[in-house]
């Protein structure tokens, strides 16, 4: 079940019911919010009533991370533990028909399609591995996914998504579940993706979606356990839970090979 919360009293004022175990969820607009599954389904419900208004069929298993698109509201990008990601018309509800996949194999591509509406049944995978997260770009026509330490890049445009390089930033083994990731800045040059990488990772790396010579990456350390979820504001103020009970605040600046702890006084507080 998914409880919606008042934050003013702190009381639960809406219930939805839903077969299977909710892994994340996130509001697609001011109106409904979205849910996945351990049992690999993509679920919206209503935020008035909380009843089921849309089903998809994600993965083959556990549907680790989802995101809407930045510019297409009926457009969402799932990744699952079988190593697939696949872009979904939200309107299909009740189907396990996808518009495209993101597939490791190469591809011969000529044309560019933003938002191609053909369905489809069958996809390879991304990864060899769990997909743990998945992001679109704010323009919506890069997509990032992380799996197993690996951060890769996909270009959207295309019928299909071709990848434009992967990074291996560590070889430590984590499980398949959700990892947490955010992007910042506007453009692919400048996206920075911000990450544990692993789900057993105590701290939050920051580093650019797009390698360059000289490389930038800010290391963020302070949890005594693997980081849970973290998330940034408009002005850079990032909050951090962690398996250690803690959540810390951080002012979150980019700078060049640049470790980051937390504030002696916000570790006190908690």
């Amino acid at each position: 079940r998914t409880l919606l919360w008042d934050t003013e009293h702190f009381i639960p004022v809406l219930e939805s019911m839903k077969r299977g175990n909710v892994l994340t969820s996130s509001w697609v607009n001011d109106n409904a919010w979205m849910s996945s599954t351990l049992q690999g389904e993509l679920v919206m419900f209503d935020a008035v009533s909380g009843t089921n208004t849309m089903s998809l069929k994600g993965c083959k298993g556990p549907l680790n991370s989802f995101d809407c698109h930045p510019q297409h509201e009926h457009c969402v990008i799932t990744g699952g533990t079988d190593g697939t990601v696949k872009l979904w018309d939200t309107r299909r509800s009740g189907t396990t028909k996808f518009i495209k996949a993101f597939s490791q194999d190469e591809v011969e591509e000529t044309v560019l399609a933003p938002v191609d509406h053909r369905a489809h049944t069958s996809a390879g995978t991304a990864h060899r591995g769990s997909v743990n997260a998945v992001k679109f770009t704010p323009c919506g026509n890069f997509v990032v996914t992380l799996s197993g330490g690996s951060c890769a890049t996909w270009d959207n445009r295309w019928a299909r998504p071709r990848r434009l390089h992967e990074i291996e930033r560590t070889k430590q083994t984590g499980s398949g579940r959700r990892v947490p990731m955010v992007l910042t800045g506007s453009t692919l040059s400048n996206v920075r993706v911000i990450t544990p990488l692993q789900n057993l990772s105590k701290e939050i790396f920051s580093f650019y979606a797009r390698p360059r010579p000289t490389e930038n990456i800010v290391t963020m350390a302070g949890h005594l356990a693997p980081v849970s979820d973290f998330d940034i504001s408009a002005s850079n103020q990032m909050i951090s839970a962690g398996e250690d009970g803690m959540i810390l605040a951080w002012g979150y600046r980019e700078g060049r090979g640049r470790k980051v702890k937390a504030r002696d006084e916000d570790k006190d507080q908690w």
